[in-house]
């Protein structure tokens, strides 16, 4: 094949570029979401959970009779308040699943230096994606089942923690709203806040990939692997910088999200010139790539991290796993098992050191 000019990208290095772009405005995406919810969340849910305590247990001696009338109305409110947020989140990603595919078949059509048919997966398929794939073990109405039950439950054991110190409604209710000083993120009521944010942003990368797992099978005449790519920076996972520049087949191998708050995606490897039948020696004239059939030629996260410095490598690995890294005992994907939990030092070092 001829040289192309330094200016222009392969298909691989023009997907992964694309896809690197992509996560950054999917960023901002997420928060967009999160905002949405926790408006929900402060003007309708907090108030009326504070209303409830002090409806049930605001005046007078708490005794266990009025917190149990408290558990079984917090209980049923919280159910409703569940429903609301994932109702809202379950219509925001059927929305958000059908642009994300017109923009992944997008980067599919401008990367290929010839005209392909790409295929947009079935739009019906997409918008139940929300509710298809389970993250960490749990579906996400399943996720929010678990925070409505764990709200009630925690914010029962904290008036029943405060009943048995002799505590009045006020300290209680302050350790669960939280300090005026403090902005109030020091109570319960904002822990619960966190863990939907951290749901939301979670769902909003599952959806994503999801909707590139679904283009990725629609068009398997012209991609024939699927690459994981990881953020580059001090932040990630260690499951996502051993999985980083691994490719799979389209239809298996593990998919991101990994972990909660996940940033990893993935990039389509699409098949070369021969391997898509096409008797062609070089690049038409003023195409913007090759089909070379290869991975991307960006840095991997290991090649990253041995170009920083030590101190930065010790604050990713720490210093005895950095030692191990330094001495080209251990590789970046060789610090996580096969289910892709850390392993200990100890372990580390039994079994490579």
């Amino acid at each position: 094949m001829a040289k192309l000019p330094k200016n222009i990208l392969t298909t691989s290095e023009y997907l992964s570029e694309r896809a690197i772009s992509h996560a950054i405005y999917l960023e901002r995406y997420k928060t967009q979401e999160v905002n949405q919810l926790f408006k929900i969340y402060d003007d309708e849910i907090a108030p009326e959970i504070m209303r409830l305590l002090n409806r049930h247990v605001g005046t007078g001696t708490v005794t266990e009779a009025r917190i149990k009338k408290l558990a079984k109305a917090l209980s049923a409110y919280t159910k409703t308040a569940e429903s609301v947020l994932y109702d809202k989140l379950k219509k925001e990603m059927a929305d958000f699943s059908l642009v994300e595919a017109k923009s992944q078949t997008a980067s599919l059509s401008n990367a290929a230096p010839i005209d392909i048919q790409v295929d947009v997966p079935d739009a019906r398929v997409l918008k139940g994606l929300v509710n298809t794939r389970p993250m960490d073990g749990l579906y996400v109405n399943e996720w929010f089942a678990d925070w409505g039950t764990a709200t009630s439950k925690k914010i029962i054991r904290e008036v029943r923690i405060g009943a048995g110190l002799g505590e009045g409604i006020e300290k209680i209710t302050r350790r669960i709203l939280g300090t005026k000083s403090q902005g109030y993120k020091d109570g319960l009521i904002n822990e619960q806040r966190r863990h939907v944010r951290t749901l939301v942003r979670t769902t909003v990368a599952n959806v994503s990939n999801e909707v590139r797992n679904e283009t990725y099978k629609a068009n398997e005449d012209v991609i024939k692997g699927v690459e994981i790519v990881a953020t580059l920076d001090s932040r990630t996972s260690a499951i996502c910088r051993a999985e980083d520049g691994n490719v799979y087949p389209v239809d298996s191998g593990p998919r991101p999200p990994f972990h909660p708050n996940c940033r990893t995606t993935t990039v389509p490897v699409l098949k070369s010139w021969k391997e898509l039948g096409v008797k062609l020696k070089e690049a038409p004239t003023g195409t913007r790539a090759s089909m070379d059939g290869q991975v991307s030629s960006r840095k991997t996260y290991g090649q990253w991290l041995k170009e920083q410095p030590k101190s930065r490598q010790e604050d990713i690995l720490g210093k005895r796993r950095t030692q191990l890294f330094r001495a080209g005992k251990v590789k970046i994907d060789q610090f996580v098992d096969y289910r892709g939990d850390p392993l200990t030092l100890k372990q580390l070092e039994k079994k490579y050191a």
